[in-house]
């Protein structure tokens, strides 16, 4: 029972709810590209199905891994500066992905 009453005290407070939709189209997003991807990759170059799946496993654990300490850091650092620190972070790692991302898919 006392779940359901968080789950509507969040439902029932713009910001969260809002945040709380946001966060779920985010992680809906980050399920969809790995889903996929390979799909892609396979059908559009398949003799290069071994180079795809050494690359993607090496971008995944330099780059996820960098990119999550390396925010959690900053977000940490600058946090007192201003509450919008955590905002900026995301932000800016989302438009550095988005060029990247296009570079492999054209």
């Amino acid at each position: 029972m006392a779940f359901i009453k968080n789950v509507k005290n969040v439902w029932d407070m713009p910001t969260c709810r809002n945040v709380l939709i946001a966060g779920w189209l985010r992680n809906f997003g980050g399920i969809i590209i790995p889903s996929f991807l390979p799909l892609f990759f396979g059908r559009n170059y398949p003799t290069f199905k071994k180079e795809y799946a050494l690359l993607n496993a090496i971008q995944l654990v330099i780059c996820g891994l960098t990119a999550s300490l390396g925010g959690g850091i900053l977000s940490d650092k600058y946090e007192k500066k201003t509450y919008w620190t955590k905002a900026a972070i995301c932000m800016i790692g989302c438009a550095l992905s988005f060029p990247l991302m296009a570079l492999c898919t054209m």
